[in-house]
């Protein structure tokens, strides 16, 4: 397949964890076409993301700045 543009270098300096960390399974009607997501729960600061999901549940993390890169996830079962 042919390579378009750069390749992806790690750059450790620009190591990124989580800042906040939101669990939860499932939105409410707002008045908008996407609706509010109602959360499990909502942790802040270091260690945020360590928690269990299960079926049907969504984990969102904020990174505390846009991201573009590629994401390195552990998980394990």
């Amino acid at each position: 397949m042919p390579h378009v543009g750069e390749p992806i270098r790690v750059r450790p300096t620009f190591n990124r964890k989580p800042m906040s960390a939101v669990l939860y399974s499932e939105t409410a009607d707002n008045g908008t076409d996407f609706g509010e997501i109602v959360p499990i729960f909502t942790k802040v600061g270091g260690g945020c993301e360590r928690t269990v999901l299960h079926a049907g549940e969504h984990l969102i993390l904020d990174m505390g700045q846009e991201m573009v890169g590629r994401p390195s996830i552990t998980v394990k079962a």
